[in-house]
């Protein structure tokens, strides 16, 4: 990538008790992406305990806002884009676009710059599922349920409904055996996932080795690819499919994921980047990705320390890049400061260039009504 002059954005996450500075960092062409895509990125964040929103009205300057959501993981966007879901702990946390906002009395000294609002108007209660991607689909909203190795949808009497699961996962039990985390959604059916391990045993992927994750075709179970290092965020994007080999730093493409063989699929890479890759959304030629530092595994063993980033990448470092899938060449950068160390998933707002999204607790929402 060119080099580019950087800008600065100065911004806050909530936690539970205090507000916390972090910094954005971004090249000279990512605000004029933003505004040419006439969108707004949104970036789920579990160590910030926030959900980010970027955007830019003149493209120029990028604003930046956070909205505080608990341990949050995958992000769904129905395809009206008036429905959004975030994987909160233990619970789905569901809003819903307000249309015509400044007509609610508590709202009419609302910003009037803002284009969109969406409010929180109900929750699923799952327990701790340590749920990861989600979708909408035909059958309604569909996640990667980790903790019981399954994909599931939601139920009004129960913690979930399984829908499918791998063909080497024999119970369902709360054991996340395979870390099953990733989920690509087509034609309105989840078609492809994607897991850390193969196995059967419990927290089996805990293991000090990396290179046992797997892609996987539902319809029929076959694994499209394996010996990958904690691979992430598959998405079927014109006809191919591409995914994170996370551990690697990688993007990776394969052709023809429909294939009947391995022969036949056609995998390439992408492109290494300078950070462990999670999060993707594409657009046209591009693909934005989010990147993560690396950090130590929280229960303190040697677990993934085989990651072949460690061995290419003296410095990794938490944002977003904007891929050219043709070349591969990061076209644009986001850095941000140490404070969102991990980025977990990454979608846009279509037709949105300053969304306000409501926190749960927000004192406005307790006087918006929806009838």
């Amino acid at each position: 990538m060119a080099e580019n002059r950087e800008y600065q954005s100065d911004a806050q996450i909530s936690d539970s008790e205090e507000a916390k500075e972090f910094e954005v960092t971004y090249c000279e062409r990512f605000a004029p992406l933003l505004q040419a895509l006439n969108s707004s990125l949104i970036v789920s964040s579990y160590s910030a305990n926030s959900l980010l929103l970027l955007s830019s009205s003149d493209g120029e300057n990028i604003h930046v806002s956070s909205v505080y959501v608990p341990r949050l993981l995958g992000i769904a966007i129905n395809p009206e884009q008036n429905k959004l879901t975030f994987a909160a702990y233990g619970q789905l946390l569901h809003y819903q676009r307000l249309e015509n906002p400044h007509q609610h009395k508590v709202l009419e000294t609302l910003n009037k710059e803002k284009d969109v609002f969406f409010v929180p108007c109900s929750s699923t209660v799952t327990g701790f599922l340590n749920t990861h991607d989600m979708a909408y689909t035909e059958q309604g909203l569909v996640f990667v349920n980790s903790s019981f190795s399954c994909i599931a949808t939601t139920h009004p009497e129960r913690s979930f409904k399984p829908l499918w699961q791998p063909h080497f996962i024999s119970e369902l039990t709360p054991e996340d055996r395979c870390h099953l985390n990733g989920m690509a959604v087509v034609n309105g059916q989840p078609e492809f996932v994607s897991c850390f391990t193969s196995s059967d045993a419990a927290y089996s992927w805990k293991s000090e080795l990396s290179h046992q994750g797997v892609i996987i075709r539902t319809a029929d179970n076959f694994i499209l690819c394996d010996g990958l290092s904690l691979p992430h965020t598959p998405r079927f994007h014109q006809g191919k499919l591409y995914f994170c080999e996370s551990g690697a730093g990688r993007l990776w493409c394969i052709q023809n994921p429909y294939a009947a063989s391995k022969d036949e699929l056609n995998i390439t890479c992408v492109g290494e980047y300078p950070g462990f890759t999670r999060g993707l959304k594409c657009v046209g030629d591009l693909a934005l990705m989010g990147l993560s530092r690396l950090r130590p595994a929280k229960d303190g063993s040697k677990r993934n320390t085989d990651m072949p980033i460690l061995q290419k990448q003296e410095e990794t470092w938490g944002g977003i890049v904007a891929v050219d899938l043709r070349s591969g060449e990061m076209v644009a950068r986001m850095q941000f400061s140490e404070e969102v160390a991990q980025i977990y998933d990454v979608d846009l707002l279509a037709e949105s260039v300053n969304p306000h999204i409501f926190a749960w607790d927000a004192e406005e929402v307790s006087e918006v009504y929806l009838f």
